[in-house]
């Protein structure tokens, strides 16, 4: 089991001023804390272990901290008690707990999405093979085939053509291994192969799109087919009312690309036209 160093002596100090019993509430911290490691490092690859653990440890003790400085009247006496002083250190607690749990959440969700885009796309095909092939049995004790129909079009639409039609053929065999028609071959259901080809080949023209570029007084507006978005590049900031008038129109700032942008659609060009026809 991982031990964190220091660990006792923190809780202690937290409890010290607000519990009865500082050295069983210490005891209980160290026990939850390192087992909630433990059993976070096992769900993650060697290399990201030892920059987690860093900012698990430092979040920890961050939160541990801001709580030894709380105080309870139970505890230190009513006499003099810093009532004001103790609500801020009761804010300040409280932010720092929040501010650890959200850091746990966003740094698991990110070393998840890490482990899953390293994955082969093969590994990857038959685990959602076997999820899908999980849902298409639950079709046989109750499921409704229509929106099993609608969560595969969602697949369709990424052009997983492959993974479609394992489902679909796992579906019809088990049908027939059963003997129970949930969807006829006039169903719609049958179509999402078709449908999941059709969206594949969309895909493949627009990575070949050609993007477009012009300018409008002074903005340059590019129509980026790869993104899928429609971006207006400014020299320098705009000014409040300008940033005003992009954020009505559903444009966003993004960071990444240095550029406002929204979903390259008809509405959006209109509304660049309209937003820079100053």
């Amino acid at each position: 089991m991982t031990t964190i160093e220091n660990l006792y002596e923190a809780a202690y100090r937290a409890y010290s001023n607000i519990s009865f019993d500082p050295e069983k509430r210490a005891a209980q911290t160290v026990k939850y804390y390192e087992e909630e490691l433990d059993s976070d490092l096992e769900s993650m690859p060697e290399c990201e272990r030892g920059r987690y653990a860093d900012g698990y440890k430092k979040h920890l003790f961050a939160w541990l901290y801001a709580k030894s400085r709380c105080l309870s009247s139970m505890i230190t006496g009513p006499a003099n008690f810093p009532v004001r002083r103790n609500e801020k250190a009761n804010r300040t607690e409280h932010n720092r707990s929040v501010e650890f749990s959200e850091w746990r959440t966003k740094a698991l969700k990110s070393i998840s999405k890490k482990v899953e885009e390293s994955k082969p796309n093969v590994q990857k095909d038959f685990e959602a093979l076997e999820g899908w092939k999980i849902q298409v049995d639950k079709l046989f004790q109750g499921w409704l085939v229509d929106r099993f129909r609608s969560r595969l079009e969602t697949v369709a639409r990424t052009g997983n053509t492959e993974l479609v039609q394992a489902v679909l053929d796992y579906f019809a065999e088990q049908q027939k291994a059963k003997g129970i028609i949930l969807a006829t071959p006039r169903h719609g259901v049958w179509k999402i192969a078709e449908y999941a080809e059709n969206f594949r080949a969309s895909l493949e023209s627009v990575k070949t799109a050609e993007n477009t570029e012009n300018e409008i007084n002074g903005v340059r507006v590019v129509q980026n087919k790869q993104a899928d978005r429609i971006q207006l590049f400014f020299d320098g900031k705009p000014d409040p009312e300008m940033i005003s008038k992009l954020k009505s129109a559903a444009f966003r700032w993004s960071p990444s690309n240095g550029c406002w942008q929204r979903q390259l659609t008809q509405n959006a060009i209109h509304a660049t036209n309209r937003v820079l026809a100053i």
